[in-house]
């Protein structure tokens, strides 16, 4: 325990840094050219300041954590296949104040049951901005996501997200927002759309999703309905998106 990773360059190797029970902080860290930047698992905690994780095959930063907290902030992860996955029942990881930059599938997901905040963060042109899915449960408050090729969001298999103090892009056909088998409660926030939808829902019947109180680029009620697919649009969808009041 205990251990500290100051202004360092790990580059071409499978994991640059591979940390597995340790308690760690780690500054000026960056991980260039691997198949996994850095891999933070088991029993590790700490923080991760001021790292670059870029040009990595798989993910820049992966999180596999038992249940300790972990922190990264202040970081930039750009080039990547994925920028961070937090996966595998991870807790209490949370991303603060970092850019993402043209990682190819995803900025940052959380999968298989992880939990976390994501808090004053930029995300641009990944194919998706945020993905989270399998029973995550994410808080996102004042970040951008401005995707290059599909949805600004992705939330499905029954996860939780809460926010506020967002701006959210679609990117071409793509909307700004998919919402699978899962809750959202979104506020205070932009949702826009590029050419498509603004919220697409393709979960089964008896969702609702409560997008109030957010500005969608008009001050039209009809508008705004029509860049939402939900039961309103399709009987057989069963899922109903409440976007009023918005701003």
């Amino acid at each position: 325990s205990g251990l500290i990773i100051d202004n360092i360059v790990v580059e071409n190797v499978g994991r640059g840094l591979l940390l597995v029970g340790s308690s760690v902080n780690m500054n000026s860290v960056e991980v260039r050219h691997c198949a996994f930047g850095m891999h933070i698992g088991n029993n590790s905690s700490g923080s991760a300041s001021n790292c670059n994780a870029h040009h990595c095959g798989e993910f820049g930063m992966l999180l596999t954590l038992a249940s300790p907290t972990f922190t990264i902030n202040n970081s930039n992860i750009s080039n990547n296949t994925c920028g961070i996955g937090v996966d595998y029942g991870s807790q209490s990881v949370n991303v603060e104040s970092c850019t993402f930059n043209d990682n190819i599938y995803s900025g940052i997901q959380y999968a298989s049951g992880s939990m976390g905040i994501i808090r004053c963060c930029f995300i641009e042109g990944s194919r998706g901005g945020v993905l989270v899915a399998n029973s995550s449960t994410v808080e996102i408050i004042e970040t951008v996501i401005l995707p290059a090729a599909t949805w600004g969001m992705d939330i499905y298999n029954y996860s939780t997200v809460t926010g506020r103090g967002n701006i959210i892009h679609g990117s071409g056909a793509y909307p700004a927002i998919r919402l699978g088998a899962s809750s959202i409660i979104m506020s205070e926030s932009h949702i826009l759309r590029s050419e498509g939808l603004a919220v697409d829902t393709i979960a089964g019947p008896g969702y609702v999703f409560d997008l109030r109180n957010n500005y969608w680029g008009t001050a039209n009620a009809d508008e705004i309905a029509a860049m939402i697919w939900d039961a309103a649009d399709d009987p057989n969808n069963g899922t109903y998106v409440q976007y009023i009041p918005f701003y």
